[in-house]
């Protein structure tokens, strides 16, 4: 094996650790980051695995080309089962912390067990050691970022959960420096069941030399096509934060908890107001656009007036989802979602959720312990973050995330609560935007649009759409016809990239290419093997069913597929055109009526289950 395609597994039970061989026919088949944490869940978790237990795992994941000399290579994946869910958890992240893995010398580092006590993972010169963490309990997690900097070293990477994810909140984060998000699905709530406060590596990243002038001559081709595109300028100066007014425009902003789809002052909002108070550009390992940023504000809210620029999510669901206007608060509750370590997503859609409930008298001042939940009442907002972060109050429902809370709440809350598999909706209005609609039916983790990104939906022109999905209708938002397909192409192509560690915004947003055409010839050049588009893609679509297969394993049927009945019913009349995109999908994928793969689709799937198939792990202690 080679010295950085190995697996660290870690016993925090037992405070010890092994090393083995990624199986060379794990990588073929599935390649790294994504794809090999499927396999791993598939091999380990059972529908008896309690999230929060010790017998969870937590497998964090470089990509076949993360830490290399290919660009924008930075990507980590970490998954495990759902605290949220109860079905997959999958999240993905940028910075150096995945670079710095695969200079340590290892592929994937897989955690297991529970710690007696606090504890942080500290991998230094490629040897690991636990170090007692009792005192680091409590702090957020720019407080641990900046203790971690002071203890091990200025060029020291770490991942951290903060109070969310020590009190097991189902939708905590984890966080790589001050402001990347391993959010979604609840993962940080993992870490704090193992009582694992961080993971730190001490070795600065660099890349691996393989090919590196072949691979700097394809970056260079590659980064003059990106910054040709018409998006390239927006989106290097002010990240997705710039997207907001274009979302407006779009008619698919998510306001007031959906109730509408444009936002009336989402001018005020425009995340191109934050460039006069921004002092540095930051970037990922071997970024070249360099999407994030550090401000600093005149506003009390921020210490020493320190903040970091939010992306597109968080200034959409923060501001018109919850009805506020006010930039500078979507920054601080933002930042603050950061330092707690909660899914900035998911809270703002328990607050848009218990805002539409107090404005429909289902909630009142009895039960908000006198807290006027308004739309657009930023303090209210901060109050019930931090009662969310530490389970106190109303915070300790809401923070079950918005299925649940409306379980608990009763009195018709259910009909306010948007989500698909108990994972609150990203920030487009599906009843807007079919194709992303479909994409929060179907996906692995919930409601989400990042395991999807089906940007060509409004990139595409009408006839690339005819020639790639056989209708000029995928291209139009409201259209219907070849959405099924071109949703199965964007699903395996994102699944791809995972499992290659790039990051999504040059291909898929700014240049809009689907074809993995450029990726095969990094893969080529890195890894010296015969890696083709086709290749590539079937690596895609192999991830795909198995993380289908995991979900129907933990007792996910067909029925999660869909949206709330919100979204189908205009004047009375309820039109549910989503469950024949549905199937239309489940056809293009070759699963049954069910949405179940392969031989799942007998009556009694456990009996042949087609994950058996998989190479075995020779490591695995039963």
């Amino acid at each position: 094996m080679q010295q950085s395609d190995r697996v660290l597994s870690v016993d925090l039970t037992q405070q010890n650790f092994s090393v083995s061989e990624m199986p060379p026919d794990v990588l073929r088949d599935l390649s790294a980051g994504r794809g090999y944490n499927i396999w791993h869940l598939l091999q380990y978790l059972t529908p008896m695995t309690d999230p929060c237990g010790p017998e969870n795992i937590l497998a964090f994941s470089c990509g076949l080309l993360t830490g290399t000399a290919a660009p924008v290579s930075a990507r980590l994946h970490i998954s495990g089962r759902s605290p949220q869910t109860g079905l997959l958890g999958s999240s993905n992240v940028g910075g150096n912390f995945g670079a710095g893995l695969r200079t340590s010398g290892y592929l994937s580092l897989t955690v297991r067990g529970r710690s007696p006590s606090p504890v942080l993972l500290v991998i230094e010169q490629s040897r690991l050691r636990f170090v007692p963490a009792k005192s680091w309990w409590g702090l957020d997690t720019w407080q641990t970022h900046q203790r971690i900097q002071n203890t091990f070293g200025p060029g020291a990477q770490a991942l951290c959960i903060g109070p969310a994810g020590e009190r097991m909140v189902p939708f905590a984060c984890i966080m790589h420096g001050l402001d990347h998000a391993a959010g979604r699905t609840g993962l940080g709530a993992v870490m704090g069941s193992k009582n694992l406060k961080g993971i730190v590596i001490t070795e600065t990243p660099h890349s691996k030399k393989a090919g590196y002038s072949q691979i700097n001559g394809c970056n260079r081709d590659f980064v003059r096509r990106v910054k040709q595109s018409p998006l390239y300028p927006n989106f290097s100066r002010h990240g997705g934060a710039g997207s907001v007014l274009w979302c407006n425009d779009l008619g698919i902003m998510p306001t007031r908890n959906y109730q509408e789809n444009r936002f009336q002052e989402a001018e005020k909002i425009d995340g191109r107001l934050l460039e006069q108070f921004t002092q540095r550009r930051t970037r990922c390992y071997r970024c070249f656009i360099g999407c994030k940023a550090e401000l600093k504000l005149p506003d009390e809210r921020f210490p020493k007036g320190r903040a970091t620029r939010p992306e597109f999510e968080p200034m959409v669901n923060f501001g018109a989802r919850c009805g506020l206007s006010d930039i500078s608060a979507v920054v601080h509750l933002d930042n603050l979602c950061s330092r707690l370590g909660l899914d900035c997503i998911s809270s703002a859609g328990v607050l848009a959720f218990a805002m539409e409930l107090f404005e429909k008298n289902i909630l009142t001042l009895e039960d908000t312990a006198g807290l006027e939940l308004e739309w657009g009442r930023a303090e209210a907002m901060e109050d019930m973050l931090h009662q969310i972060a530490r389970q106190q109050g109303l915070g300790r429902i809401l923070g079950q995330g918005v299925r649940k809370a409306a379980a608990l709440i009763g009195r018709g809350a259910e009909a306010y609560a948007y989500e698909v598999k108990g994972l609150e909706l990203s920030a487009y209005h599906p009843g807007m935007i079919n194709g992303t609609a479909l994409s929060y039916a179907i996906s692995s983790r919930g409601g989400d649009f990042n395991t999807t990104y089906a940007s060509l939906e409004y990139n595409w022109t009408r006839e690339q759409a005819l020639e790639a999905f056989g209708s000029k209708e995928a291209a139009d938002l409201k259209g219907r016809q070849g959405k099924a397909r071109m949703i199965k192409q964007a699903a395996i192509v994102n699944a791809a990239l995972d499992s290659l560690g790039l990051c999504k915004i040059p291909t898929l947003s700014l240049l809009c290419d689907f074809s993995l055409k450029w990726e095969a010839s990094l893969c080529r050049m890195v890894t010296g093997e015969d890696f083709t588009a086709e290749r590539i893609f079937a690596i895609g679509e192999r991830i795909i069913n198995l993380e289908r297969i995991f979900n129907c394993r933990q007792g996910c049927s067909g029925s999660e597929d869909t949206l709330q009945d919100f979204f189908f019913e205009k004047q009375g009349v309820r039109d549910d055109w989503l469950k024949p995109l549905v199937q239309e999908f489940y056809r293009e994928m070759g699963w049954d009526h069910e949405g179940r793969p392969g031989q799942w689709a007998n009556e009694n799937p456990e009996d042949e289950d087609p994950a058996q198939s998989l190479p075995a792990d020779k490591n695995r202690v039963s």
